[in-house]
């Protein structure tokens, strides 16, 4: 939405942040976000989903979605992920928490960590091993 974690992400030190979105609105926002900094940050903002990134791996990928969202896409996000890259999902409801765990197991990711705070739950998880 407003592209916050791609600004975080260049502040904290990326080399390269990608932040997607399938609202173009959004994407502009994202733009107008980063370029609002002092100084400016210049990810790469992309008005599309996951499926946007050809062979592209990536170390970390930040997603911020709620469940209902990320399910469908859960395959793509361990596509794009480095052998021992890490993906930390937020916008969780609590009550979920054990549903997600599951999904990401099915679709070869590891779940390690995850913190909650009024309800909403972060959760971290790495590439597992080869998807059966």
């Amino acid at each position: 939405g407003s592209g916050i974690l791609a600004v975080a992400a260049e502040r904290r030190g990326a080399a390269v942040v990608v932040a997607l979105d399938t609202d173009p609105m959004a994407a502009w926002e994202a733009r107008f976000t980063a370029r609002a900094q002092q100084p400016p940050c210049r990810p790469l903002i992309v008005a599309g989903g996951v499926e946007c990134l050809d062979d592209e791996n990536f170390d970390i990928v930040l997603c911020n979605m709620i469940s209902a969202e990320f399910a469908p896409i859960l395959g793509e996000i361990r596509r794009v992920l480095s052998s021992d890259g890490i993906v930390v999902f937020s916008g969780i409801l609590e009550c979920e928490l054990r549903t997600v765990r599951a999904m990401l197991v099915e679709h070869g990711l590891e779940p390690l960590s995850n913190r909650t705070l009024r309800g909403w739950t972060s959760l971290c998880a790495r590439r597992g091993g080869r998807r059966s």
